[in-house]
């Protein structure tokens, strides 16, 4: 079997112009997921024909050096994920991108929030950079029900 021709990213997206793909991080200090999504949005960069948007909470620390210049970097004003709801929804509004990435629990949740309140059928893939099981194992019954519940509810829309 031959290797199959790379799909173009203007392949199956059912609109004239360039995949748009928006990547939304909380920046929580210097540490893993930080690093693993900015080594994404760097090769993501690289492919021709995608429109590429990198939105920030709290945005500061070593991995936003060398943002690519055709990474259209947009921080947030909010100081914490769930205050950055009204204006996830302004840019879901304004901006219409096919599919958000959002790296951590909290930020996905925010996502889902505001996709739902902008009306939008944009993509949410949720990476949560955590083993849950191990985070929640010396926790009680009830915090790891809290902690879980929100998922239950929200994760099945994204």
């Amino acid at each position: 079997m031959g290797q199959q021709d790379p799909v173009s990213p203007q392949q199956g997206t059912g609109r004239a112009g360039p995949l748009h793909l928006a990547v939304l991080l909380s920046f929580s200090g210097a540490g893993g997921v930080e690093r693993m999504v900015m080594n994404l949005v760097r090769e993501l960069a690289a492919i021709n024909g995608l429109q590429l948007d990198l939105l920030t909470i709290r945005a500061d620390g070593p991995h936003l050096r060398n943002i690519p210049a055709n990474v259209r970097w947009l921080p947030l004003r909010a100081g914490h994920t769930l205050l950055a709801i009204p204006e996830l929804v302004r840019y879901l509004r304004r901006d219409r991108p096919q599919a958000l990435l959002v790296a951590k629990d909290r930020a996905g949740r925010a996502v889902l929030l505001a996709r739902s309140l902008a009306g939008m059928d944009c993509r949410v893939v949720i990476r949560l950079g955590t083993n849950l099981s191990a985070a929640l194992e010396n926790r009680s019954g009830l915090k790891r029900w809290l902690r879980t519940l929100p998922m239950r509810w929200l994760y099945p829309k994204a």
